[in-house]
């Protein structure tokens, strides 16, 4: 199950540790200011990634135990991506398309 919060005060910067993690990487830096965060996929499992956002444009992603997301969430960054909340609500592959997409079109500009 996605999930979708608001981080009142302020986001910390790195690495938050959650009680059941055992891999934790983060891409990114959350805001010092307010931001609010986007979960894919179910921290009961162990088994997720929060994205950070100030406003619409992604600032950074805290994945446990997502290896791949992590790559993927790096070359986010990097290349200034910012993914809708409905597109990290479908899940990696549809973020993969979307970003795709968007490389395409940037590219050809």
């Amino acid at each position: 199950t996605n999930q979708s919060f608001k981080l009142s005060a302020r986001c910390l910067p790195g690495a938050r540790r959650y009680p059941h993690e055992s891999h934790v990487v983060a891409g990114g830096r959350p805001s010092e200011n307010r931001c609010s965060g986007l979960v894919s996929g179910n921290p009961a499992d162990g088994n997720f990634a929060v994205y950070h956002y100030l406003d619409k444009l992604l600032c950074a992603v805290e994945n446990i135990n997502r290896p791949g997301q992590h790559m993927l969430a790096r070359k986010m960054l990097k290349d200034n991506f910012s993914p809708t909340e409905a597109q990290v609500m479908q899940g990696v592959d549809e973020i993969k398309v979307a970003l795709a997409s968007w490389e395409a079109k940037t590219t050809t500009l």
